[in-house]
């Protein structure tokens, strides 16, 4: 059984970063932003902050 930290080790691979999307798709990050919030993007949404928030995209979902 993995512990909480290995399992997190082994998402952060498949996990991408609004920047990440936003090279991949040659858009701006607050254009990625805003489609994670509209849902066009399938997106996870991680903490809530006053700041931005920390929002991670499936890799295999965002290459379909």
């Amino acid at each position: 059984m993995n512990t909480l930290a290995e399992y997190c080790r082994m998402s952060d691979k498949h996990l991408l970063t609004v920047s990440d999307v936003a090279e991949m798709l040659s858009v701006k990050s607050s254009t990625i932003y805003e489609w994670a919030r509209m849902g066009y993007i399938p997106s996870i949404r991680l903490g809530t902050g006053s700041e931005k928030p920390r929002v991670r995209f499936d890799r295999i979902e965002i290459q379909q």
